[in-house]
């Protein structure tokens, strides 16, 4: 089978390539996120930390990808591999565009995009510019997968085009250019 390697979570094991310090790190994070209740340790997948939780919106089957800390999903939701693959996508994100742009705009937009979603029917998180860019990264970095789920997690934006699919203005190269107006003479 194709990508045998993906589709399990190991446990957490400090490779030859990650240094003592890195593997020390990770393992307070782990110490702590369980003494808090927040999650309990499930493994790793891909060398990020995996937690089954139940806290705030996890409850109703939902995940969370928090780059730097570890993946958090609903304790029914650890073997799904969909799931953990999309949920890679958005540390993929972080890797690509850095932290502090996936804290300052696309969590904020995906915690939106989700709330609106369990609120509105017509709203399709899934289809947002958030989630379908971590759909696209993880596709991609799991080497194009024939198991890839395409309804539920979609790498492209819809044809149509609805709020919250296309990329944000800021994020746009297709910005139309501004005229430059030449003094008459």
């Amino acid at each position: 089978m194709r990508g045998l390697k993906f589709r399990s979570i190991s446990p957490l094991k400090a490779s030859n390539r990650e240094s003592l310090p890195k593997s020390l790190i990770k393992s307070v994070f782990r110490s702590i996120i369980e003494t808090l209740g927040l999650g309990k340790y499930a493994g790793s997948f891909e060398g990020v930390p995996c937690f089954s939780s139940r806290v705030g919106e996890l409850r109703y089957r939902a995940a969370l990808a928090l780059p730097g800390i570890g993946i958090f999903v609903h304790p029914d939701e650890v073997a799904n591999i969909s799931l953990l693959r999309h949920e890679y996508g958005h540390i993929l994100q972080a890797r690509k565009w850095g932290k502090l742009f996936f804290y300052r705009h696309i969590a904020r937009e995906s915690l939106n995009s989700a709330r609106r979603s369990s609120h509105d029917t017509t709203f399709n998180h899934q289809h947002t510019w958030t989630e379908w860019t971590a759909n696209r990264l993880s596709y991609y970095f799991f080497k194009r997968p024939d198991d890839w789920d395409m309804k539920s997690y979609p790498i492209h934006p819809p044809l149509e085009q609805r709020e919250g699919t296309d990329w944000p203005e800021f994020l746009r190269t297709d910005k139309p250019a501004t005229l430059i107006k030449h003094p008459v003479t």
